[in-house]
Protein backbone atom coordinates (compact mmCIF):
# COMPACT_ATOMS: atom_id res chain seq x y z
CA UNK A 1 0.00 0.00 0.00
CA UNK A 2 1.48 3.68 -0.78
CA UNK A 3 1.14 6.47 1.96
CA UNK A 4 -0.25 8.29 -1.12
CA UNK A 5 -3.44 6.98 -0.73
CA UNK A 6 -3.53 7.94 2.83
CA UNK A 7 -4.81 11.24 4.12
CA UNK A 8 -1.48 12.22 6.43
CA UNK A 9 -2.26 14.67 8.96
CA UNK A 10 -0.26 17.59 10.40
CA UNK A 11 -1.88 18.58 13.69
CA UNK A 12 -1.73 21.99 13.97
CA UNK A 13 0.73 22.03 11.32
CA UNK A 14 3.74 21.22 12.76
CA UNK A 15 3.67 20.62 16.87
CA UNK A 16 7.70 21.67 17.62
CA UNK A 17 8.86 25.04 18.00
CA UNK A 18 11.08 26.40 14.71
CA UNK A 19 12.10 29.55 13.74
CA UNK A 20 9.23 31.74 12.39
CA UNK A 21 9.61 32.38 8.82
CA UNK A 22 7.34 35.31 8.94
CA UNK A 23 7.59 36.99 12.14
CA UNK A 24 11.42 38.75 13.02
CA UNK A 25 12.86 36.89 15.40
CA UNK A 26 15.79 34.33 15.81
CA UNK A 27 14.10 32.52 18.54
CA UNK A 28 12.29 29.25 17.85
CA UNK A 29 8.58 29.76 18.65
CA UNK A 30 5.69 27.33 18.85
CA UNK A 31 4.39 27.32 15.45
CA UNK A 32 1.32 25.28 16.28
CA UNK A 33 -1.55 26.48 14.59
CA UNK A 34 0.62 29.23 12.31
CA UNK A 35 2.03 30.39 8.91
CA UNK A 36 4.92 28.63 9.39
CA UNK A 37 3.72 25.55 11.07
CA UNK A 38 1.13 24.94 8.05
CA UNK A 39 3.92 25.22 5.48
CA UNK A 40 6.32 23.28 7.73
CA UNK A 41 3.67 19.89 7.98
CA UNK A 42 3.35 19.83 4.42
CA UNK A 43 7.07 20.19 3.89
CA UNK A 44 7.54 16.91 6.07
CA UNK A 45 5.16 14.98 3.92
CA UNK A 46 0.78 16.02 5.42
CA UNK A 47 -1.54 16.51 2.63
CA UNK A 48 -3.58 17.60 5.16
CA UNK A 49 -3.31 19.95 7.77
CA UNK A 50 -5.76 20.47 11.27
CA UNK A 51 -6.07 23.60 12.23
CA UNK A 52 -8.06 25.34 15.33
CA UNK A 53 -10.21 28.46 14.78
CA UNK A 54 -11.55 30.53 17.55
CA UNK A 55 -13.85 33.52 17.30
CA UNK A 56 -12.50 36.61 19.68
CA UNK A 57 -14.40 38.74 21.35
CA UNK A 58 -14.82 41.60 18.55
CA UNK A 59 -15.72 38.68 16.63
CA UNK A 60 -12.67 38.58 14.35
CA UNK A 61 -12.03 34.19 13.64
CA UNK A 62 -8.42 33.41 14.09
CA UNK A 63 -6.13 30.18 14.04
CA UNK A 64 -5.78 29.29 17.45
CA UNK A 65 -6.21 26.38 20.07
CA UNK A 66 -8.95 27.76 22.13
CA UNK A 67 -9.25 26.18 25.59
CA UNK A 68 -12.60 25.57 27.27
CA UNK A 69 -13.57 28.86 29.10
CA UNK A 70 -10.59 31.10 27.55
CA UNK A 71 -11.32 33.79 25.47
CA UNK A 72 -9.24 36.48 22.84
CA UNK A 73 -10.47 39.35 23.95
CA UNK A 74 -8.87 41.79 20.52
CA UNK A 75 -8.00 39.59 18.04
CA UNK A 76 -5.59 42.66 17.01
CA UNK A 77 -3.73 42.25 20.03
CA UNK A 78 -3.61 38.69 19.71
CA UNK A 79 -2.32 39.07 16.52
CA UNK A 80 0.24 41.46 17.24
CA UNK A 81 1.72 38.87 20.15
CA UNK A 82 1.40 35.88 17.45
CA UNK A 83 2.19 37.46 14.14
CA UNK A 84 1.97 34.09 12.54
CA UNK A 85 -1.30 33.28 13.59
CA UNK A 86 -3.58 33.87 10.86
CA UNK A 87 -7.52 35.54 10.62
CA UNK A 88 -9.75 32.98 9.14
CA UNK A 89 -9.84 35.34 5.76
CA UNK A 90 -5.77 34.95 5.62
CA UNK A 91 -6.04 31.24 5.93
CA UNK A 92 -8.60 31.01 3.09
CA UNK A 93 -6.41 33.28 0.84
CA UNK A 94 -3.14 31.52 1.59
CA UNK A 95 -5.21 27.92 0.84
CA UNK A 96 -6.09 29.12 -1.96
CA UNK A 97 -2.66 29.01 -3.30
CA UNK A 98 -1.68 25.92 -2.11
CA UNK A 99 -1.87 22.16 -3.63
CA UNK A 100 -5.32 21.09 -4.71
CA UNK A 101 -5.07 18.11 -3.10
CA UNK A 102 -4.40 19.71 -0.09
CA UNK A 103 -7.18 18.75 2.66
CA UNK A 104 -8.07 21.44 5.86
CA UNK A 105 -9.89 20.17 8.86
CA UNK A 106 -11.08 23.02 10.82
CA UNK A 107 -11.38 21.96 14.21
CA UNK A 108 -14.15 24.74 15.32
CA UNK A 109 -12.87 25.94 19.15
CA UNK A 110 -16.08 28.33 18.84
CA UNK A 111 -19.18 28.41 17.25
CA UNK A 112 -19.02 29.86 13.91
CA UNK A 113 -21.91 30.05 10.96
CA UNK A 114 -21.01 27.49 8.20
CA UNK A 115 -21.60 30.28 5.27
CA UNK A 116 -18.99 32.03 6.61
CA UNK A 117 -17.03 28.79 5.31
CA UNK A 118 -19.09 28.98 2.19
CA UNK A 119 -17.75 32.71 1.45
CA UNK A 120 -13.98 32.31 2.70
CA UNK A 121 -14.10 28.62 0.89
CA UNK A 122 -15.71 28.97 -2.36
CA UNK A 123 -14.83 26.82 -5.36
CA UNK A 124 -12.60 24.35 -2.62
CA UNK A 125 -15.43 23.24 -0.08
CA UNK A 126 -14.68 19.57 -1.17
CA UNK A 127 -11.52 20.45 0.80
CA UNK A 128 -12.66 21.39 3.54
CA UNK A 129 -13.85 19.35 6.28
CA UNK A 130 -15.76 21.01 9.68
CA UNK A 131 -15.91 19.45 13.07
CA UNK A 132 -16.39 20.33 16.85
CA UNK A 133 -16.60 18.41 20.14
CA UNK A 134 -19.65 20.25 20.85
CA UNK A 135 -22.91 18.38 19.79
CA UNK A 136 -25.18 21.34 19.81
CA UNK A 137 -22.93 23.19 17.41
CA UNK A 138 -23.15 19.86 15.38
CA UNK A 139 -26.69 19.68 15.24
CA UNK A 140 -27.08 23.79 14.19
CA UNK A 141 -24.36 23.26 11.42
CA UNK A 142 -26.47 20.19 9.53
Amino acid sequence: MNTQEFLLISHRGYGKSALPRYAKSNKKIQVLNTLTGFEIGIETGANALEIDLCVAADGEIVTHHLLPGASIKSSQAYLQKNPEALTLNELGEWFSHQDKRLVLYLELKSYIAVNVFVEIFRGSLDRVVLYTQNKQWIQSLI
